[in-house]
Order: C-alpha cells, then structure tokens, then sequence
C-alpha cells in the first residue's frame, strides 16, 4: 500500500459531553467518610493483561505510602477474566509483589456498569487518568478524560501515540515487548 493513501481515523469524542464546564463533580465516591483532600487517580480498562493492571498497581504501590493522601480507583469489567477483581488485586499483591494491602495506599474497585451519562462528572471528579497499558487500538478513555481537561499518564506506544505527547500528557516510556496471549 502506498503510504500517501492511508490516514489514521482517530474513534471520535463527544467534547461537548465530555466537558469539565457542564459536567458535575459530586460523582460518589466510597471514600466520602474520610475528611482529608485526597489526589484521586482514575483508570479504565477491561481486565486483562494488555491493559496494564499489574503494572499500574506495582507503580502506585512503589510509589505512595499508607499515609499519603492519594487513591486509585479502577473502572474495570471482565473480558475474557474473573470479575473478582478485589481478589485478584489482593493475590497480585501478595503473591507477586509480596506486600500487604493493609499496608498500601487506598485503592477502590468501582462497580462496573457506570451509566454513560455519569462518566463526565466521574472523570470531573477525578485528579488524573492513569493508563499503563501495554497496547491501545485507539484509546478512548484518555480521549474523553483529555476532552474533560484531566491530566492524562498513559504508555507512550501503540494507538495513543495519535494524540498523546510530553506537551498534552504524561508518556510512560516502556523498554521492552512480550506477547501477550490472553484473551487472543
């Protein structure tokens, strides 16, 4: 194919829905008890190995103790997975990284099947979207948290690579590929 004939189509976003001036930002967190200002970090993806769970996880706790103000909440559904998610960030946590979630900084589970018409005051609510994936065809989360003005950290490679850069994002770098067999 000559490469003057092709051109990326990027998925399109809403930007008039996804806008931090109209959106709310009361989404309800299971953290309202808690009365100190926290950093929240948002992350959306199907739970598989490509997305970068394990990676996202493995960074946050490495980086953030107990006592910081900061949580993590993922937005996951199951694809090709368990849907107990819970259990699976407890077993990764204690039997790869050998920690303790009773140790760690606070991460949340949110209930999967969020109603599209809440997802612009969930990602208004939020601090920054955090995707350490290891391959996006597109990306559309990061299109609609970036369309609602958050700060986006994602993996410098694949589909993403469209939009994100150092000016408008956070790129992770990344230094090596594995294949990646689940849910082929």
């Amino acid at each position: 194919v000559v490469k003057e004939k092709l051109s990326v189509l990027g998925e399109p976003v809403d930007t008039q829905f996804f806008n931090p001036e109209t959106a709310g930002r009361d989404f309800l967190f299971p953290d309202h008890d808690d009365e100190r200002r926290k950093i929240r970090f948002l992350s959306i993806f199907k739970w598989e190995t490509r997305k970068g769970w394990d990676v996202l996880l493995k960074a946050y706790f490495n980086e953030f103790h107990k006592t910081d103000p900061v949580v993590l909440y993922l937005l996951s559904n199951a694809f090709h997975s368990t849907s107990d998610f819970e259990g699976e960030i407890k077993k990764y946590t204690e039997n790869v990284l050998n920690l303790s979630l009773d140790n760690m900084p606070e991460i949340y589970v949110l209930e999967s099947g969020i109603p599209q018409n809440l997802m612009p005051t969930l990602y208004n609510s939020v601090d920054a979207l955090v995707q350490p994936s290891r391959g996006e065809g597109w990306g559309r989360p990061h299109c609609e948290a970036m369309s609602s003005g958050l700060p986006i950290i994602a993996t410098n490679f694949s589909g993403t690579t469209e939009f994100i850069n150092k000016n408008n994002s956070y790129p992770l770098s990344w230094t090596h590929m594995s294949e990646i067999t689940e849910g082929a």
